[in-house]
């Protein structure tokens, strides 16, 4: 009787407590993939952190955008102010058009620079700055040459070169090496890349040896003393 009854209990909690069981499988499907479920989620967030932190990248030595447009607008001054330039030479008269050959290199290369006059960098507006006080000194040896060329040959052969013309050359030549040695430093230290910061200082090689070469001419002038010359020089 009493091993009847037992089985008669065992065969009740069996038949009530299995159903259960499956229902609450059923009902929570998602119970055992949730440590895979975690991983999965964990990945997609490293790959999206990832993708956003390579979305823009800075490499060493690249030129950065700003930087490239500087330079294309720089260069488009530099072609734009040698056409009109070339131009206005066909008007010049003929006994100072070499003058102006020779110094349209010069005028080309500050008015390039003078194109960093809109930067929103500091330091590109100081080596604007310092570049349009070249550029006045530029017109003053310009008025200045052409007194060596309309000189009269009857004056030069008996008094010789023009010493005042000469001796203001040579202190505006003086006085932009200066500048351009200022400008050399702030083309240093501008935050550009190496191409712009290359361009840059071919400029200054141009304006460097039209002072050379002014440098020589106002020389040589002052060396010309003349048949009396040497009476006063």
């Amino acid at each position: 009787m009493k091993r009847t009854t037992l089985l008669t209990i065992s065969l009740v909690f069996l038949l009530v407590v299995t159903p259960a069981l499956a229902a609450n499988e059923k009902g929570n499907p998602e119970a055992g993939q949730t440590g895979a479920g975690t991983a999965i989620s964990n990945q997609t967030q490293a790959a999206g952190t990832v993708s956003a932190q390579q979305g823009t990248p800075r490499v060493a030595g690249v030129q950065q955008p700003g930087t490239l447009m500087i330079r294309t607008e720089l260069t488009a001054r530099e072609q734009e102010r040698q056409q009109v330039l070339d131009q206005e030479l066909q008007s010049v008269r003929p006994d100072v058009r070499n003058v102006y050959r020779n110094q349209n290199t010069v005028r080309v290369a500050v008015y390039t620079i003078l194109g960093l006059e809109n930067s929103t960098d500091d330091i590109s507006r100081n080596i604007s700055a310092v570049a349009r006080e070249f550029n006045t000194s530029v017109q003053a040896t310009i008025v200045a040459e052409e007194r060596f060329e309309t000189r009269s040959g009857f004056v030069r052969f008996f008094a010789g070169g023009d010493d005042e013309a000469a001796a203001e050359i040579l202190q505006l030549t003086a006085g932009n090496r200066i500048r351009i040695q200022e400008m050399n430093r702030l083309i240093e230290e501008c935050d550009c890349d190496s191409e712009t910061r290359a361009f840059l200082q071919e400029q200054l090689q141009v304006m460097t040896e039209e002072q050379t070469r002014l440098e020589t001419r106002a020389q040589a002038e002052q060396a010309d003393r003349g048949l009396f010359g040497w009476l006063w020089k």
